[in-house]
Parts: C-alpha cells; sequence; structure tokens
C-alpha cells in the first residue's frame, strides 16, 4: 500500500508539471469532513445561556427527532466539529473549553490550562496554555509545542502537524513543528490568511497581496509564478476558497477581485459591491458572503457565475451568516433565525426559527446517527423543502495524495443505504470549470484504482465535474469517499443528467 500511494504522489507531482492547470502535491490532504453533505445537512443550535444543545435541519429549520444535549455551561463561541468523535467543541464566558459530545449526549470542561482557542476547517482545536506554548486537540488528544508565542498571536493550520503563528506585532509568520523547531518567514504589515489546509498563506497589503508557502520544497511547479501580486484599490482583505484554487481579495475601490492561486493572475472583478472588510466562503465553494466594513450590509456572491446572488443586512458575527446545504442562507433578522434559499431565482424564504437570534448555530459535517429519519409530525410542520439537486458548482479541488481505506467511521454523508437499481450513484470529488484540470484529476484516480470519469458540462453555465463510482448504494458510495480522503459529494445525477 505505501508503494501505491507513492506513486500516486508522484503522479500528483508529475501532473503539476504538465502543461494547463497545475496539479500540485500537497502533504496533508483536505479531510473529508471539510465536505458538505448534499442535503439535509444538521444543524446544532446551542441555548447561548446553556442547558440545551439540539438538532435541526438546516434547510427548513426544524427541529430533528433527535435526543437534546443537556446540561450544556453558557458558552460564547462554537468553535468546531468533529467528525472522529462526533463532537462540538465551544468555550465559556471564562475561555475554558467545553465538548458537547453528541454521541452520548453529554457536555463536559475540558480539562486543559489552555486558552484563546480557535478552530481549523477539519475541526483541529488550537490554543495557548497557562506556559504562554500553543497547544493543538486532535482526537481527543492534546500536543503540547516547545515554543512560546506572545499574548494574543492567531495561530492557524500548517501543513502535517505544524501550526502557524501570527503575531501582533508585523514583521514574521512562525512556523512551529511539535518537536520544537521554528521556521521564521518575514511578511508584511497586513491581513493573513491561509487555505484551508495551511499550505499557502496571503497577506494583504495596500497594493498586493504576498504569497508565502510555509512549506515550499512541497510544491514543485515547474516555474515558481511570482510571490507578491499587485492589486490596485487597496486590498482590505482576502479569502482562499475551500479548495484552495482562488483566492478572492476585497478592496476598498473597484469591489471584489479573483485570483488565481497557481497563476496568480487576476482573473475577474466584481466592481458591484461596496467595501468589505469580512469575506466568508461556504464549504461547497459556490458562495462567498462579504460584509461591508460600515453597518451590516451584505453581499452573498454566486462563484460560478460571479455575480452577486443576494443581498440584504443581517449581523456579522463568528458563526452567522453562513451558508449552509451548499444552498441555504442562514441570517439572523431581528430576533428570529432565517433560511434563504439562495438555488431558488426568487430567493424564497425556507424556514424561520422564531425567536433563534440569541442562541449560536454550527453546521456538522455529518448527519449524527441518533437522528432518526423525519416522522409524520415532522414532515406536517416542516416549511416546503428544496427539491433534491446535484451539488453546486465550486472552483476545482486541489489534487492530494490518496490514502488507503481506513476504519470505519461516521461519513460526511452518512445516511440510510438505498439501493439504487440503476447503479448512478456517484462520489463527487471535483466541480471546475477547466476541463484540462478535470481530466487529469480524473486520470490521477484512475491510476489510483478508483473507477473515475468526467461528467462534461451541458451548458455554459455548469462545470465539468469528476466523479467516482458508479455504486449501487449510498453507502458503498460514501465508503470510498471516506477512503479518498479529500472532499466529495454523493451524486445520484437525475434523467439526462448522465
Amino acid at each position: 500500500m505505501q508503494v501505491r500511494l507513492g506513486i500516486i504522489i508522484l503522479l500528483a507531482a508529475a501532473l503539476a508539471g504538465c502543461g494547463g492547470q497545475p496539479v500540485p502535491a500537497i502533504d496533508h490532504h483536505l479531510p473529508a469532513a471539510i465536505a458538505t453533505p448534499p442535503n439535509d445537512a444538521a444543524l446544532l443550535r446551542v441555548a447561548r445561556t446553556g442547558g440545551v444543545a439540539e438538532l435541526l435541519r438546516a434547510n427548513t429549520l426544524v427541529g430533528r427527532q433527535a435526543p437534546a444535549v443537556e446540561g450544556v455551561p453558557v458558552v460564547t463561541r462554537l468553535l468546531g466539529a468533529t467528525l472522529e468523535d462526533e463532537t462540538v467543541y465551544a468555550t465559556d464566558n471564562a475561555g475554558r473549553l467545553v465538548a458537547i459530545d453528541l454521541k452520548s449526549q453529554r457536555a463536559r470542561m475540558v480539562a486543559t490550562s489552555a486558552r484563546q482557542f480557535t478552530a481549523t476547517h477539519d475541526g483541529t482545536i488550537l490554543g495557548v496554555d497557562s506556559a504562554h506554548r500553543p497547544v493543538r486537540l486532535i482526537n481527543r488528544q492534546f500536543t503540547s509545542y516547545k515554543v512560546t508565542v506572545e499574548k494574543g498571536a492567531t495561530l492557524m493550520r500548517a501543513p502535517g502537524d505544524q501550526i502557524l503563528v501570527v503575531g501582533n506585532r508585523p514583521g514574521t509568520l512562525q512556523v512551529l513543528g511539535p518537536t520544537g523547531e521554528v521556521r521564521h518567514l518575514p511578511i508584511p504589515a497586513g491581513r493573513v490568511t491561509s487555505t484551508w489546509v495551511g499550505d499557502l498563506v496571503a497577506v494583504s497589503t495596500d497594493s498586493g497581496v504576498l504569497f508565502i508557502e510555509p512549506n515550499p520544497a512541497k510544491v514543485a511547479p515547474r516555474k515558481p509564478p511570482p510571490k507578491f501580486v499587485k492589486v490596485k484599490g487597496s486590498p482590505t482583505v482576502a479569502a482562499f476558497s475551500p479548495s484552495g484554487h482562488r483566492l478572492y481579495v476585497a478592496r476598498k475601490t473597484g469591489g471584489l477581485v479573483m485570483l488565481d492561486r497557481f497563476t496568480r493572475l487576476q482573473l475577474k472583478e466584481l466592481p458591484s459591491i461596496g467595501i468589505a472588510d469580512g469575506l466568508r466562503p461556504d464549504r461547497s465553494g459556490r458562495w462567498l458572503i462579504a460584509h461591508s466594513s460600515v453597518g451590516d450590509s451584505l453581499w452573498v456572491i454566486d462563484v460560478t457565475r460571479w455575480a452577486v446572488a443576494w443581498s440584504g443586512t443581517a449581523p456579522w458575527s463568528d458563526d452567522l451568516p453562513q451558508v449552509v446545504d451548499g444552498r441555504m442562507l442562514l441570517i439572523r433578522r431581528k430576533a428570529d433565525l432565517v433560511a434563504i434559499d439562495l438555488a431558488d431565482s426568487e430567493l424564497p424564504t425556507r424556514g424561520v426559527l422564531a425567536g433563534g437570534a440569541g442562541d449560536l448555530y454550527i453546521m456538522l459535517p455529518w448527519v449524527p446517527k441518533a437522528a432518526p429519519p423525519p416522522g409524520p409530525d415532522a414532515i406536517a410542520t416542516a416549511a416546503p423543502a428544496p427539491p433534491a439537486t446535484p451539488p453546486p458548482a465550486g472552483p476545482p479541488q486541489s489534487a492530494a495524495p490518496i490514502p488507503p481505506a481506513t476504519g470505519a467511521t461516521p461519513g460526511a454523508n452518512a445516511t440510510a443505504s438505498i439501493p439504487n437499481p440503476a447503479g448512478t450513484i456517484y462520489v463527487q470529488v471535483s466541480s471546475s470549470q477547466n476541463g484540462g484540470f478535470a481530466q487529469a484529476l480524473a486520470k490521477q484516480l484512475k491510476d489510483g484504482g478508483f473507477p473515475a470519469k468526467v461528467l462534461d458540462p451541458k451548458t455554459s453555465d455548469e462545470s465539468y465535474r469528476v466523479v467516482v463510482g458508479p455504486y449501487g448504494t449510498r453507502d458503498e458510495a460514501d465508503a470510498v469517499g471516506k477512503r479518498l480522503g479529500r472532499p466529495y459529494f454523493i451524486l445520484t445525477p437525475g434523467a439526462g443528467d448522465t
């Protein structure tokens, strides 16, 4: 198996050197937990005053028929959800770490001196202990780093078991290893962001964007592009797409601009929004939320059309607004929580949770097993659910090494296994406007032993979709998706959509 994995990594590196869109080899794949379930996502509601955490249906905001977690202390922030142990982590009003265990329906305080917690997109929890050393929590195991950091430093994910540290004073980005190794990378003053796997950092300055690779030897393009890209209009903030293929940059003048992560070319501009100081891509890669630097104005951009799909006002916080289920915008509206269907041209409201604005919310990257199918009462009270559609198109996923099969764990798309006589259930791993990229990725997957192919677009608005399959049941497809070790969707093409 190690030989096979080495061959796959070499193939990814070889593809990076070919003509067309480069496909980089990344030493740590994007976990499947980052993927968004294709429909009926689970949303956890946590009472801000403590007491109860309950599961909702993200697309209608109707409660699931599942036991609530009781005894939750007062929490001020939800950090992240981990697929492996089915736990949501939060912090209380003293900055202590709280674990909300959905498997056992219990909440507990985590025994650690660490504070200043943050979370990465795969659910890894980072913090700083009482000796000012960074700590990392994965699978309920703490790793303490041997280097101290200054108070208030920002911790971010880096490739493998490293972490990135951005201090309060501009000038240095640190890359820390768990055994004490430290690398100092000079950076200018500006706002810092990184890809979801931490393999590339972008610093927004008044005149452009500086790209920094924490592990430059890990990515081997044939001709490394320039690291600094001039951007007119005075950049304010930037954010990577989930795949890391695109960088979205907000500016003081000229609205948004889209950069290609590999070529560093400016691809598109969107001048029809105001000055944004916050950007939030959704996990599917299709939607980008921009928050105004003045007031509570919001714009939701459909990245596939590069156009504003929705605009309005809503408060901006750590948990909301966000797009869940690949199509549903959740916002606070006065005292309520509201779900707006972005995939419907009429932008209908699919759900309203009266009095829900005061609580905290997090979308889970899996549907907990404790949640049974909806009963008659839930169906009767639910708002009309959107029709099942293929997952929305998004930026192409960067190719990554494909790990061997692992033990059975709840998948990002764990649902009941429903046989499909036609055998048309697929695992979708990429959606791209670049046909060459899609073909290269499909070839890499085929070489790794997976039955991959490209579904060509039928209209100019569609994308090239890389899928693996077909399979007879969703469980079979989900098992393959977990073996891939990358974001995936379960796709059942409709009639005429194969």
